[in-house]
Order: C-alpha cells, then structure tokens, then sequence
C-alpha cells in the first residue's frame, strides 16, 4: 500500500461531476489501465460520481467503502425505537456517574472498575459498544444504587437520582443491554476488521457478511 496523494476540497461543492473530476485526475496520473477498482463514500454524490468512473473507464469498477456501509447500518439499527430508548437509558446512567464525582470516586475504589466507554458522535458502533461497556459494569452500578453510601444520599433522593437507580435496577434493562450486544456483535465484528489497516479486508467482507446479514434480519424481527 502506498500513499498517491490528497486534495483540499473544502471549498469544493461535492457534486457528483465535481467528485468525478477529483478522482479523473489521480486516475490518469496513476493511469486507467493501472486501475481495476476504486472505493468510495456511498453517499449519493460519491455513488453518482462511481458510475461516471466506470462510463468513462470501463475496466474500472467501483464498490462504496465497507466501513462506511457498515456505520451505516449500525445507525439504523440505532435509530429503532426501542434501542434508542435503551441507549438514552445507558446515556443517563453514564453521565449521572461522571458527572457526579462523590459517587465516580466510589466506583473507582472498586477493585473490578475501568472507565466506561461512552457514545462517539459520528460512528455509531460506538453506541452498542458503549451497551456492552455499560453491561460489563452491571455489578458495579448495581453495588452502587443499593449501598447505603447512596441511598443516605441526597443525589438519591433527587429526580435524577431517582430515574437513574430505577433503570440500574431494572433487571430488563440489562436483559436488553446483552441481547441487543450479542445481535449486533457480528456487525462490530465485521467493522472492526474491515476498518483496520493491516490486512486487505476484500476477503474478509465475503466470508463475514452472511453473517452481518443474519444479525441484522434477527434484531428486524426482533
């Protein structure tokens, strides 16, 4: 693998014809016959701009970016409604915890504690790998709500507190957290290795994605 080059486009409008010219010009510097296959966004534009490649380059095919794709998917499945519930559910947990440093500092004395992943902006594995991190802390935050260092608080007895002890001791939260977790976790899987630089990931894609598939059909049904 080696480096071609990089174009500031930041004051480009990223039109389809516009994108099209950008990639244009590497592929003739590297030249067409050089090139058998070029991956790219899947947004509309990027896509638009994919089929202008191979119209004008026949040899040249074009697949949008794996990761990308996968991202994607995981936000949809992030957006159903009873996940996006489930994950506002984590997110008030979390930051209740970090946000209170009396009951952050009574956690970190605790011989099993490591920080809490918590949700990215943009990628949205994050968000399930943020579910497992939350589940993987369930004894922690259960300890927590019920010790009596808590619940003679006065952070127990406010409207936050409340809603917060309330979900940590709701025995189907947890349940959700783990199902949800074990469904996705093919997906994270997939990206994790599709998104890494060390090996080609083409191989890796065929060989996974029956299994992404199922994931996704399952947490549809579901």
């Amino acid at each position: 693998m080696s480096f071609v080059k990089n174009v500031d486009a930041s004051d480009v409008i990223k039109t389809d014809n516009a994108l099209f010219n950008l990639f244009a010009d590497v592929i003739e510097w590297v030249g067409p016959s050089n090139i058998v296959h070029v991956v790219i966004d899947n947004a509309a534009n990027y896509v638009s701009a994919g089929k202008l490649i191979h119209e004008k380059y026949p040899n040249i095919f074009w697949s949008p970016c794996a990761a990308h794709c996968i991202n994607l998917i995981l936000k949809d499945i992030a957006s159903i409604p009873h996940i996006d519930d489930l994950a506002s559910r984590a997110s008030k947990v979390i930051v209740f915890v970090y946000n209170h440093m009396i009951l952050f500092s009574w956690l970190r004395k605790r011989k099993s504690w490591t920080e809490i992943v918590r949700p990215g902006v943009t990628c949205f594995a994050t968000v399930f790998i943020s579910l497992k991190s939350i589940y993987d802390h369930k004894e922690d935050l259960l300890s927590l709500m019920v010790d009596k260092y808590f619940t003679s608080h006065k952070l127990s007895k406010s409207a936050n507190g409340k809603i917060v002890s309330s979900i940590v001791l709701d025995s189907k939260f947890w349940q959700n957290c783990v199902t949800t977790v074990k469904i996705v976790g093919p997906l994270i899987k997939l990206l994790r290795l599709v998104d890494a630089d060390e090996n080609p990931s083409l191989g890796i894609v065929n060989e996974d994605m029956q299994r992404a598939k199922n994931a996704v059909k399952t947490m549809f049904r579901n």
